[in-house]
């Protein structure tokens, strides 16, 4: 694949690491700033051009019609939309009808552009629309809930939520789980008892102790956890260093979960605004790092840390701290990725860079292997794979119930048309769909004969 990244700064240049990683692609790097070109070419196997995105005559002089990828990575929203709906316009000038239309991935980082997402993506031939802070924050929530399926997670684009929960006296324990009101469709796609994991059908009765695995609709999940668990769940409490936009994020997305925020900003103007902004938090005005303050806030009680200020080596600090006087959770969110190695030695539960986590993404996105396994540890005996359907899978055709999965794999959500959506029973499968599908990792080998087709492989 033949791949232009417009820009060539910090997103950029993560972007080209990954990618060049894969050894499969040729790259080109599209920037006005010519030193910056040449320090990335002279890091990395690429070739570069000096040019504005936004100018027709950058896509003339580099033959944009031999592109099959733009990558939209300079730091202006604007110019990568500009540049998405240029370059796919010139190319389709270009390559004529017959060539494949070009594919796109857009940096973003205004929220307000991500929550138009359908439209922008219309309106600028976008394949797919990339907010490093937002992916940032999903990781986070992730984190926080279940650390293991933050992958999972991720590679729908927040559309799957995922969550281990441990039974004990629930009104829902003696119930059979076709009796369970949960709402959409959220489902018990896994139980943990007596050291075996199985996947439980409809008159499977949950007992005291039993470990079940939770999916449903990111934006009805918490109304199934709370079918779950009840409104008496144990309400956890997390601490926030810092009342940066990314911070207020995260707040924004923990709204409605059984997390009591509490934020520490020392600048008394940063912490009114953020007191002001939001009614279901607690906002404090002092540095959490300080002795006297985490003492008396019995900070070491918190069941998660989180910093998010905009100073890398104080959020790497915090944590520290948090972990070191007892907090079970911590992260620190930093710019530099020279940082990013440190939470092991530091204690910190994870370090998050979001330029990194946005060019994971985007390695990610193009994955074209049919069959892919997703790091990460939901339950044990439990794994999760990304799965494309191609022409002649046995599977293309079929809706879900009429699958013959049952008691071996569950489809969680499909993406057609470069959109993710939480799968539906009566959904049918097609050619070129991807699944986010579960199952026993010791079936793993069932797959290629299971949705690919006879004698294919992964």
């Amino acid at each position: 694949m033949k791949i232009l990244v417009c820009g060539a700064g910090d997103v950029g240049w993560h972007a080209v690491e990954r990618l060049l990683r894969l050894g499969e692609h040729e790259l080109a790097v599209l920037d006005t700033n010519r030193n910056r070109l040449e320090n990335l070419a002279n890091q990395f196997d690429v070739s570069y051009f000096v040019g504005s995105c936004t100018l027709p005559s950058s896509y003339e002089e580099l033959r944009i019609k031999d592109f099959d990828l733009l990558v939209a990575a300079t730091a202006r929203d604007e110019a990568n939309l500009i540049a998405s709906d240029l370059a796919s316009t010139m190319h389709r000038k270009q390559g004529g009808p017959d060539r494949p239309p070009l594919r796109t991935i857009v940096r973003i980082h205004d929220e307000r552009f991500m929550r138009e997402a359908s439209d922008i993506r219309s309106i600028f031939q976008a394949t797919h629309l990339l907010c490093p802070e937002e992916v940032t924050v999903r990781s986070i929530v992730g984190q926080l809930r279940n650390p293991g399926a933050v992958r999972l997670e991720q590679g729908t684009g927040g559309v799957v939520s995922v969550q281990s929960i441990e039974l004990t006296n629930t009104a829902t324990v003696g119930q059979k789980l076709r009796d369970l009101e949960l709402p959409g469709n959220a489902r018990v796609v896994a139980l943990r008892r007596a050291g075996e994991s199985i996947f439980p059908g409809p008159g499977t009765e949950l007992k005291p102790g039993d470990k079940i695995l939770l999916a449903g609709s990111t934006d009805t999940f918490e109304s199934a956890r709370r079918a779950i668990e009840g409104e008496r769940a144990r309400t956890k409490r997390l601490v926030i260093g810092g009342s940066s936009h990314m911070a207020r994020r995260l707040c924004e997305a923990l709204e409605k979960t059984p997390w009591h925020i509490t934020v520490f900003d020392p600048d008394p103007k940063a912490a009114h605004a953020m007191a002001d902004a939001f009614d279901h938090i607690d906002v404090e005005q002092a540095d959490p790092t300080d002795r006297a303050v985490f003492d008396e806030a019995e900070i070491d009680k918190a069941d998660a840390f989180v910093s998010l200020t905009e100073s890398d080596e104080h959020n790497l600090l915090a944590s520290s701290t948090a972990h070191s006087r007892g907090v079970p959770n911590t992260v620190a969110v930093v710019k530099s990725a020279n940082f990013e190695h440190l939470g092991k030695a530091l204690g910190i539960t994870k370090v998050l860079v979001p330029r990194t986590v946005a060019a994971r993404e985007i390695q990610e996105l193009l994955n074209q292997e049919n069959v892919s396994r997703i790091p990460g540890k939901f339950m044990e005996g439990i794994s999760g794979w990304r799965i494309r359907l191609p022409q002649g899978s046995p599977l293309s055709g079929v809706e879900l119930t009429s699958a013959g999965l049952s008691g071996r794999f569950i489809v969680l959500a499909r993406c057609r048309d470069n959109v993710w959506d939480f799968a539906r029973s009566n959904d049918p499968l097609g050619a070129g769909d991807q699944l986010l599908v579960v199952g026993r990792s010791e079936l793993e080998d069932e797959i290629p004969s299971t949705f690919l087709e006879s004698g294919s492989s992964a």
